[in-house]
């Protein structure tokens, strides 16, 4: 194929990327709006009233399919969220995001009338989140306000009457009557609170049992109006997962067969047997009062209809794993397919467009000889790997669940065995480096990026004067200066950016600070201005514990001075002490009195002359990582900062501020400081690399 048809297969296979995780996205989307069976009710005549999705299905007494009707054509603004019944035998619903209460016609569920409450003043806003309602006897309405941490007693057409003083409650949900007494529960310190059915005063409270992860307490529902007796939902954490029981006055609990972590999303009573909905198996369950488990609610129609809201939702969720595992090799290959159309492009363009790399002294082996070399260097990480695997294989798997010791102190051992074994690998591939590295066979691999950044440099990239070749490239880990002002961490003596790529020429000496693949020329000599060069590392005191001196005293390369004949000294360790003994000696030797011959101007890849002033870069990328980046025209740079900062901002961070400004659960401290603080993490890592590669604001001239 030709570059051309390489490139554009490239493109056609980063669209389909694109469009398959666009459907991915509407498929997973898709699928999450199918929640099944949600809000459950049942009418003095045992109908039972089930929210699926946007309807309300109905179900006779004995389980028989009836009718099923859009929340819309019902009078409802949405699906419902809560189903109670009134005193007088009508159910109530509630839509999310309405502060209304609809009571519904008890024989055809259509809309009769609303109740508006009318909420305190901090409370306004409580009234159309999750809250929970309960009726009273004489009809008066106390409504859990979950995230608003309080009770609130209205009369029976929406008048405010009373509520719980502050610090009652870390959230709040399940609630009933027992005649002219409240029960409620404080959600999440697994407490039910015995309130006066008239100035919602503690009268008891009552701490229930934490013997499983299902410690924080949802809805509920009482037995009958006279009766504290109540079927209660606890959940796990997330407030999604939890079981249903039975809770008695004494903050007893009757454990009811059958599933014990499921989806519950609803319950009620239908005369003595408890039911709840399911989320997860889309059905609807039943139990005896004395937790005994009972068939699920429904007949063949009603079944059938689970089923098939079952299987669209399986098939949504089916197409959006699929989309997304065959997104991610097409992108894979479109990649690698860009990765050869660029080379062949390089191979084929004319040779004044490429650098002439023969007198380089760095060896140039192929692909499989680098990659054979590697391996000498690094096999204990493919090891490490391999073995990492082995828990995932049936005979691995039955040899650890076998082999395993018991007990704590064995099961220690164990693991005090794989850190040793970590830390000898660990010592391994270091000894490696450091003993390879002074071979001469494997200098493409310790000068490796150096060797990779020159090959992708192209000669408009990197301009050469007519009879100007490359001779040398390395890698230099720079040392902080010492003057005073210098900048230092901590006087620890590390410095931000601290790595130069440095191209030694026929004439001259180039310096240029690194990001990705991108470069920026920072400084420039000719040959003539070398006035001496030194391998002898200074002491340990000068140099403080930077990453020059780390690299050095671990045997990772050794130290070059430069030393100019304006006074400035370029200094840091050579990560390939071969390459380090060739440069040294060719720079020694460069006849201090050759004349200086004039150069093209460079072009940095990263445009130097273009682009916003460094700190405008940086500002822009401490906003948007990523976005100054772009703005200095770094388009791989860009994607690496934007694209893990927006997956954790959709997977994490928006999640959890929609969780902390909506109040619907609790997030512990810890978990939102590190969530926001991986996010600021890069925020700030994004800003520095758009500064230290930034065009630097240019004195004014009169």
């Amino acid at each position: 194929m030709t570059p051309r048809a390489i490139k554009f297969s490239a493109l056609a296979g980063l669209a389909l990327a694109i469009a398959l995780i666009a459907l991915s996205l509407v498929s997973g989307m898709q699928s999450s709006a199918i929640n099944g069976p949600q809000a459950l009710g049942v009418t003095p005549r045992g109908e039972v009233w089930i929210g699926v999705d946007k309807a309300l299905w109905r179900v006779s007494a004995e389980g028989r399919w009836l009718q099923e009707t859009s929340a819309a054509d019902l009078g409802l603004p949405g699906p419902p969220s809560n189903l109670v019944r009134e005193p007088d035998g009508h159910l109530v619903a509630t839509v999310r995001d309405d502060p209304r209460l609809f009571v519904l016609d008890a024989a055809t569920a259509h809309v009769t009338r609303t109740i508006t409450p009318r909420w305190p003043e901090d409370l306004r806003n409580k009234g159309k989140d999750a809250i929970n309602v309960a009726f009273a006897p004489d009809g008066r309405i106390a409504i859990a306000t979950g995230g608003g941490h309080a009770v609130v007693l209205f009369d029976a057409q929406g008048r405010f009457l009373a509520r719980t003083a502050p610090g009652i409650y870390r959230f709040t949900n399940g609630l009933w009557w027992a005649g002219d007494v409240l029960w409620t529960t404080d959600t999440n310190r697994s407490t039910l609170r015995r309130l006066d059915g008239r100035t919602l005063a503690v009268l008891q409270a009552i701490d229930l049992s934490s013997v499983d992860d299902a410690r924080y307490l949802g809805p509920a529902k009482a037995i009958g109006p006279a009766d504290p007796t109540a079927a209660m939902i606890r959940f796990r954490n997330g407030m999604i997962v939890g079981r249903v029981v039975i809770v008695h006055p004494d903050g007893s609990e009757t454990a009811l067969a059958g599933p014990r972590d499921f989806e519950p999303t609803d319950v009620d009573w239908n005369g003595r047997t408890v039911l709840a909905t399911d989320g997860a198996a889309m059905a609807v369950h039943r139990w005896s009062v004395d937790g005994e488990a009972l068939s699920d609610l429904g007949d063949d129609e009603f079944a059938s209809r689970m089923r098939q809201l079952t299987a669209t939702r399986a098939g949504l969720w089916k197409r959006h794993t699929l989309a997304l595992r065959t997104a991610i090799p097409v992108f894979i290959v479109a990649f690698l397919l860009a990765l050869v159309s660029k080379r062949r492009e390089d191979a084929a363009a004319p040779a004044a467009a490429r650098l002439d790399l023969a007198r380089l002294g760095t060896p140039q082996p192929g692909t499989a000889a680098m990659l054979g070399l590697g391996l000498r260097i690094l096999w204990p990480l493919p090891a490490l790997l391999a073995a990492s695997q082995l828990p995932r294989w049936a005979p691995g798997r039955h040899w650890l669940a076998t082999a395993m010791p018991q007990g704590t102190a064995a099961r220690l051992a164990v693991v005090a065995g794989l850190v040793v074994a970590w830390a000898l690998l660990a010592v391994a591939v270091a000894r490696g480096l450091r003993r390879k590295g002074r071979l001469a066979e494997f200098e493409p691999v310790i000068n490796g990026t150096a060797l990779r950044r020159l090959r992708a440099a192209g000669a408009d990239q990197l301009p050469l004067a007519e009879g100007e070749h490359v001779i040398e490239t390395f890698m230099l880990i720079r040392q902080p200066a010492d003057r005073p002002g210098a900048r230092r961490f901590g006087g620890l003596g590390f410095a931000p950016a601290a790595m130069r790529w440095v191209v030694c020429t026929s004439r001259g000496v180039r310096l240029f600070r690194v990001s990705g693949r991108s470069q920026q020329l920072e400084d420039e000599f000719a040959l003539a201005d070398v006035a001496g060069v030194s391998t002898q590392p200074p002491s340990r005191r000068a140099t403080g514990w930077s990453p020059a001196w780390l690299a050095l005293r671990t045997g990772r390369g050794g130290w070059l001075a430069i030393t100019l004949r304006d006074g400035r000294t370029i200094e840091g360790t050579v990560t390939s002490p071969v390459t380090l003994a060739r440069v040294a000696a060719f720079l020694a030797s460069a006849h201090p009195a050759q004349p200086s011959t004039p150069r093209p101007a460079m072009v940095p890849t990263a445009t130097a002359t273009a682009g916003p002033d460094r700190a405008v870069a940086a500002l822009a990328s401490a906003l948007l990582p990523g976005l100054g980046q772009w703005w200095q025209r770094r388009g791989g740079m860009a994607l690496l900062f934007f694209l893990p900062w927006a997956v954790l901002l959709l997977a994490r961070a928006i999640p959890v501020a929609w969780t902390v400004l909506g109040t619907r659960a609790d997030v512990s401290t810890q978990h939102v400081a590190l969530v926001f603080g991986i996010q600021a993490a890069y925020a700030v890592l994004a800003a520095w690399d758009a500064w230290q590669m930034g065009r630097r604001r240019q004195p004014a001239t009169a």
